[in-house]
C-alpha cells in the first residue's frame, strides 16, 4: 500500500503544536500516551511498545470536542449554531418545498466551520494542529487548475460546492446581523471573512466525524458533526490490502480509541471513512486512492452517467465489480436511451452519488448473484422481442461512452496527481462498460461490431478479474433479457 497516496494534505507542522495538543487533551481529562507520535507526513504512529488488540490507545474528553452539544455549552459557539439554524429555517419557511434545504452544506457543518473560523480561544491548541494551507479541495482551485479534471462529472459538483460555500456564507451573515442588531458595529465587524469560512469548511469537510451514539446525553444526537482532536490525524485506509486497526466510540463523556488488531512498532493508526469512491474522496477530503477495491472485487469508484452532456442529473452511477453490482446500473443507463424511458422507473432513482455508495456499502452484496437485487435495480423485459431494440440501445450507450471518453485529458505528469488518479479510475469504468457492450453484441450476433479505439490506453490493476467481470455481466444480461435461445 502506497502510504503517500492516502495522505491528506496537512500543511507544514512541527512537534511543538503536537505537544501542546496532547498536553491540552490530558489537562482536559483525556489520555495521549507517549507511545504514539507523528510521522513526517503528520500521521499517528506507534513509536515504542507494540499495542495489543483491545487496548485503549488514547481518549479525547468531551471538553475537547467541537460538536452541537458542546457548542450549546459555550456562549460564543451557541451564537454560531443559532445563526446557522436561523438562516436555514428562515429560508425553509420562504419556500413551498418543505424538503428543500436552505443551506447547501448541513446546518451543523456550517455552524462548526463558522465557530472555528472565529478562532475561539478555548480551542487554540486544536486550531494550531489544523493545516495552515487548506487549498487542497478542488472547489478551492483556480479555473486553470481545474483543467486537470476536464471530462470528469466531478467538475459539476466542484462548481456547485463552490457556489454553495458563497450561498451559506451570505445566509449566515444575514442571520448573524439580525442576532446582533442591537449591538455595536464593532461586534458585527468581527464576522469571519469568506476566505476564512471557506478554509474552515474545508477542515470540517475533511476531518469531521459523525454517527457516534451517546451524544444524546450531552444535548446532541447520533449524527452530529464532530471535530475530534488527535483522532483526526488518522487517515483513511480501505481496500483489498489495508484495513483499519483502530475503532472509536463515545462513552461516559469521552471518545475512546481502541486497537482492533495488534499494532506493531512503526505502524500508523488507521481508520476508514467507509466505501467511498475517488470522486467523493477528492471532493470532500482532497485525496484519491489508486487501488480503491474491496475484497469481493468491487470498486468503490462510481461514475455519474449523464444520458446527454446537457443533462442536469445523472441517470445512473456506473461501478465496476461483480455482476450483482454492475447489472442494475448498466440496465438503467441503457434504458435511458429508450424513447419511453420516462415511464420506466425503478425503486433506486438516486440523485446523489454518496447515497448510492452508502447503500451499496450497507447491502453487502456478495459474489453470489441475487436475482431480487436485479429486479429491484433494473428493468426486466424477459419475454419481449427485444433483440433489435437492445442492439439500438447498446449502440446509443456506446456512442455516449465514447463521447465521454474523448472529453478527458489524461496528464500523468500533472502537478495534481490525485486528479490523475481520479481520471484514471473513471476512464477504467468507461472502458469496462464499453467492453460489456461488445461482449453482449457478440452474443446477439451483431454484424460489423465497431472496434473499441481510444487515444487513452489504460490497464486495469487486475486485468484478468476485469475480463471475468465483463463476461459475467454479459452472460447475466443475456440470461435475463434474452433467455429464449439466443447465444449465451
Amino acid at each position: 500500500m502506497n502510504r503517500e497516496t492516502h495522505k491528506r494534505p496537512r500543511g507544514v507542522g512541527c512537534l511543538e503544536w503536537y505537544s501542546n495538543l496532547t498536553e491540552w487533551i490530558e489537562r482536559s481529562g483525556g489520555t495521549a500516551p507517549a507511545t504514539i507520535g507523528l510521522t513526517p507526513e503528520r500521521e499517528l504512529q506507534v513509536l515504542q511498545d507494540p499495542i495489543a488488540a483491545g487496548t485503549v490507545v488514547f481518549t479525547v474528553p468531551w471538553e475537547c470536542l467541537v460538536t452541537a452539544g458542546r457548542m450549546r455549552e459555550l456562549r460564543d459557539a451557541t451564537v454560531w449554531l443559532s445563526a446557522a439554524i436561523q438562516s436555514h429555517d428562515r429560508n425553509l419557511r420562504s419556500t413551498k418545498d418543505d424538503t428543500a434545504s436552505a443551506l447547501y452544506n448541513s446546518v451543523q457543518d456550517c455552524a462548526v466551520a463558522m465557530y472555528l473560523a472565529s478562532r475561539p480561544a478555548e480551542y487554540r491548541e486544536y486550531l494550531a494542529s489544523l493545516p495552515s494551507d487548506s487549498n487542497f479541495l478542488p472547489r478551492q482551485w483556480s479555473e486553470s487548475e481545474l483543467k486537470a479534471l476536464r471530462g470528469s462529472p466531478l467538475l459539476i459538483r466542484v462548481r456547485k460546492a463552490r457556489e454553495g460555500i458563497q450561498k451559506d456564507y451570505n445566509l449566515i451573515r444575514e442571520a448573524w446581523k439580525e442576532i446582533h442588531s442591537s449591538h455595536s458595529p464593532s461586534t458585527t465587524a468581527n464576522f469571519p471573512k469568506l476566505e476564512e469560512f471557506s478554509s474552515a469548511m474545508a477542515v470540517v469537510s475533511s476531518r469531521a466525524f459523525s454517527g457516534m451514539a451517546g451524544f444524546e446525553t450531552k444535548g446532541g444526537a447520533v449524527n452530529d458533526t464532530t471535530m475530534i482532536p488527535l483522532l483526526d490525524l488518522c487517515n483513511h485506509h480501505r481496500g483489498r490490502c489495508v484495513t483499519k486497526n483502530v475503532s472509536y466510540r463515545f462513552k461516559d463523556g469521552t471518545v475512546m480509541v481502541k486497537a482492533v488488531t495488534d499494532i506493531a512498532i512503526g505502524d500508523t493508526l488507521k481508520i476508514t471513512y467507509g466505501a467511498q469512491g475517488n470522486a467523493q474522496l477528492f471532493l470532500n477530503y482532497g485525496f484519491c486512492v489508486a487501488d480503491n477495491w474491496e475484497p469481493d472485487g468491487s470498486s468503490n469508484d462510481a461514475l455519474e452517467f449523464f444520458r446527454d452532456a446537457n443533462d442536469l442529473e445523472p441517470v445512473a452511477f456506473l461501478r465496476t465489480g461483480p455482476k450483482s453490482y454492475t447489472y442494475g446500473p448498466f440496465v438503467k443507463a441503457l434504458e435511458s436511451f429508450r424513447d419511453d424511458n420516462a415511464e420506466r422507473k425503478t425503486e433506486h432513482d438516486f440523485v446523489d452519488l454518496e447515497a448510492f455508495l452508502d447503500e451499496c456499502d450497507d447491502e453487502g452484496v456478495d459474489e453470489e448473484f441475487d436475482c431480487c437485487f436485479v429486479e429491484n435495480d433494473g428493468v426486466c423485459v424477459e419475454g419481449e422481442d427485444t433483440k433489435s431494440s437492445d442492439i439500438k440501445l447498446l449502440e446509443d450507450f456506446r456512442t455516449r461512452l465514447l463521447a465521454m471518453q474523448d472529453d478527458y485529458v489524461l496528464n500523468e505528469s500533472s502537478q495534481t496527481p490525485f486528479a490523475t488518479t481520479l481520471i484514471q479510475s473513471e476512464l477504467r469504468i468507461i472502458d469496462f462498460f464499453l467492453r460489456a457492450v461488445v461482449a453482449i453484441e457478440k452474443r446477439l450476433d451483431v454484424q460489423d461490431i465497431q472496434p473499441l479505439q481510444s487515444t487513452i490506453a489504460l490497464k486495469f490493476i487486475d486485468e484478468s478479474r476485469a475480463r471475468k467481470q465483463v463476461d459475467e455481466l454479459a452472460k447475466v444480461f443475456m440470461q435475463i433479457r434474452h433467455s429464449g435461445g439466443l447465444p449465451s
